[in-house]
């Protein structure tokens, strides 16, 4: 297959965001493990691995992991969660214009529509919020082990998508042993390429790959990274 074939596949399905599937929660023996006794979630603080350049990662982490815990119906609120105050957090680090590699560049969003989307997200949540916290709780681990952004046109042709992976751990919280664990990932797909004509989508490609991941796409990830975790979670719970 040539490498104009390659592209065109890929712009083809490029508005698809990368995603791993339904992981499933296992123990040090490899066995699925239920939640099901469990009602709600206490997340710790995200840790970043050394190696994983961009540390602001864990914050936003922890708070996109609360919204999306809140916003399905099977986990209730486990400890104290400020939204506004998260809010404020991402609005600063959304709408404020900043640096990446070096290089500056614009904000990920005007103000106004982030508050649009934010208004949204505790829409979304209801009263969950307001209703009283679970009365068995679980502690989730999260270390983010990989960000990964496409380097070269190569890899733009061939995997298109920025990459994030983590490994999960759940505990009892009376208890020092795992539960159980699990490797999670997620991705979102290049912004900006149009499906045709190639020779275009290869220049737009060039140009995303020395300026083109922002706060913006950093955002998304984390919150495709959130969704992948909670369906785990999820699933387990379901066993």
């Amino acid at each position: 297959m040539t490498r104009k074939q390659i592209l065109l596949g890929v712009l083809m399905c490029g508005s698809l965001a990368f995603a791993t599937g339904c992981v499933t929660l296992e123990d040090s023996d490899g066995k699925a493990v239920s939640l099901k006794a469990y009602d709600s979630v206490i997340v710790e603080e995200v840790h970043v691995d050394p190696k994983v350049p961009k540390k602001e990662l864990g914050p936003l982490m922890k708070g996109m992991l609360q919204i999306e815990l809140l916003t399905g119906d099977k986990w209730k609120l486990g400890t104290d969660f400020d939204f506004d105050e998260f809010a404020n957090y991402v609005e600063k680090y959304a709408t404020v214009p900043g640096t990446l590699n070096g290089k500056p560049f614009k904000s990920a969003m005007p103000v106004e529509k982030f508050k649009k989307q934010y208004a949204k997200k505790k829409a979304k949540m209801g009263d969950s919020l307001d209703e009283p916290k679970g009365v068995n709780p679980l502690r989730l681990r999260v270390v983010i082990t990989k960000l990964d952004f496409p380097g070269n046109i190569d890899q733009v042709v061939t995997e298109r998508s920025a990459r994030i992976h983590c490994k999960i751990w759940a505990y009892d919280t009376n208890g020092q042993k795992s539960l159980g664990s699990a490797i999670v990932k997620a991705g979102d797909s290049l912004p900006g390429i149009p499906i045709s004509p190639i020779s275009l989508g290869t220049r737009v490609a060039k140009k995303l790959i020395f300026g083109g991941y922002t706060r913006k796409h950093v955002l998304k990830l984390t919150e495709n990274l959130s969704k992948e975790i909670v369906k785990v979670l999820d699933k387990a719970k379901d066993q």
